[in-house]
């Protein structure tokens, strides 16, 4: 009797399907898209969320969704994660029906938000926003869903929310991973993080770090390739000599020098924090990697490495665990990085970087020695030290590499290989080494050129940060002052130097005693 009653008061009040437009009140439900391409139609929306109805579940993962108000029925992938799925004729996949039965009974027939993402093969991928959070995080969280990677730099909001849920699910060992075993090498929660001052920037993806105030540690930047030779100039051009087919990766190989020097005015000398992401076992004859995500300022290195175009990233196996905790902003830098065509992805022919190298050269040396004299002051890199007063340095005014030895100083040997066999350093010549590369290694230097030795190794001042790297030297106890100091403008400074050291018998002179002779005779007025 009450329905009855309630009915007739339907129609006498003509609501619902007893109303005069009934006719309009059909839904005109899009099965397809009438032409439109799918990428077009996720484009169109802006990855914007919109509000749907989820009108079937086909997997954990794919579920049918109806758009509102425009009544668009879409079949809709989650972006970022796979459920395992069974489909007619093949073996049943285990935790396919639970996985489906997950998101059933928290979305089937619910209203949900939808975020278009992309589309493939004609079906669209994105993201289901329902009041309590995001599916696709939960599904991971439950061990129902593995993350993907083709997909996941897609995911609105970043994927470490993603990439996080999955880890707390292999570390609880549930449901699919329940048979996980970590892959590579444990790391010490104590090495997990450290900071520490770049002091070498090795071709542009390994750094050497130096942490407290002795140790040096070779870390690589997580995920990254850094540029490579092109296979067809590995063969040398007929016709050249052995000097110029001597190979030099920093030089010969496209952007592998720019890619160096954004890392060397960006890191060198400056503290960073370091974050271990795996240990690459050693293989062949390669030692272990410590492989780390490095940042400065809260940038991470590598992803603006990558961002300039100037390193690749890794691709990895599904099942690979071993990457940077940041993998996705990786991708995503560089797929900018494509976009806008730059460094690496550039479609303009890659030059080399064509630098003289004068080492060993003794008739080039000779050529140069005349413009280097008449340059005066110069910018310089130093790109090695081979010992306390011998450095190898980059001289962009002339674009040569030349072997330098510090004017007016006498300096220990450091220990060293020749020919295939260790020659002992001399006494504090390792302290010398040490000395030098500390302060002035892959820095910006200023040099002033007077002359040239027998072997073409040219000889002058350095300047680094305003100090005197002769003078320094002298004044640490590491080297005494030569005597054709004698004619140079530094002489006094030299000598004054080499008096302080002495006085506080600073490393070579620890021994010294003044006699009559030496000792400075008072002036009387």
């Amino acid at each position: 009797q009450r329905l009855r009653e309630l009915h007739e008061a339907a129609q006498a009040a003509g609501r619902g399907k007893h109303g005069p437009d009934a006719a309009q009140h059909v839904r005109d439900v899009k099965w397809t898209l009438s032409g439109e391409d799918p990428r077009t139609f996720a484009d169109r929306m802006g990855r914007q969320p919109v509000p749907a109805v989820v009108e079937h579940v086909r997997d954990g993962s794919t579920v049918r969704v109806l758009l509102l108000p425009d009544y668009h029925y879409l079949t809709l992938m989650l972006s970022g994660i796979r459920c395992p799925s069974s489909r007619p004729g093949e073996p049943e996949s285990q935790y396919a029906d639970e996985a489906k039965y997950f998101t059933e009974s928290r979305l089937l027939q619910r209203d949900v938000e939808v975020v278009l993402e992309g589309a493939t093969n004609q079906n669209f991928f994105g993201t289901v926003l329902h009041p309590n959070g995001n599916i696709a995080e939960h599904l991971l969280r439950a061990g129902f869903a593995r993350c993907v990677d083709w997909s996941l730099a897609s995911v609105t909001g970043g994927a470490d929310r993603l990439r996080a849920a999955e880890k707390e699910a292999k570390e609880k060992r549930l449901r699919l991973w329940k048979d996980y075993t970590p892959s590579g090498i444990p790391i010490d929660a104590k090495e997990q993080h450290f900071e520490g001052k770049v002091v070498e920037v090795i071709n542009a993806d390994a750094l050497v770090v130096k942490v407290g105030d002795n140790e040096l540690r070779k870390i690589f930047l997580s995920s990254i390739r850094p540029p490579r030779r092109a296979e067809e100039a590995k063969e040398p051009a007929p016709g050249t000599t052995a000097k110029e087919r001597s190979f030099r990766p920093l030089y010969d190989i496209p952007f592998m020098y720019e890619a160096r020097e954004f890392l060397r005015k960006k890191l060198i000398g400056k503290q960073v924090q370091v974050s271990v992401d795996y240990k690459q076992p050693a293989s062949n004859s390669f030692p272990e990697k410590t492989c780390c995500t490095v940042t400065i300022g809260g940038i991470n290195v590598a992803e603006a490495l990558v961002g300039k175009g100037l390193a690749t990233v890794v691709r990895y196996r599904q099942d690979d665990d071993q990457r940077s905790a940041h993998y996705n902003d990786l991708l995503a830098a560089e797929m900018k990085a494509q976009k806008s065509a730059r460094g690496l992805h550039s479609k303009k022919e890659a030059s080399v970087h064509r630098v003289v190298d004068l080492a060993g050269d003794l008739a080039k040396c000779k050529q140069f020695l005349p413009f280097l004299q008449r340059a005066g002051k110069m910018e310089a890199v130093v790109e090695f030290v081979a010992s306390g007063s011998r450095l190898r340095l980059y001289v962009p005014r002339e674009n040569c590499l030349a072997t330098f030895l510090l004017a007016g100083i006498s300096c220990p040997r450091a220990a060293r290989q020749q020919g295939g066999q260790a020659v002992p350093g001399e006494r504090f010549g390792d302290e010398a080494l040490h000395f030098t590369r500390s302060l002035c290694l892959q820095r910006e230097v200023e040099v002033e050129v007077e002359g040239m030795d027998k072997a073409g190794n040219f000889i002058g001042w350095l300047t680094v940060e305003g100090v005197n790297l002769s003078v320094a030297l002298v004044k640490e106890g590491l080297a005494s002052v030569h005597f054709t100091a004698e004619r140079s403008v530094h002489f006094r400074a030299l000598q004054l130097a080499e008096e302080q050291a002495k006085q506080q018998r600073l490393k070579m002179w620890e021994d010294y005693e003044e006699t009559e002779e030496t000792k400075p005779q008072e002036v009387i007025t």
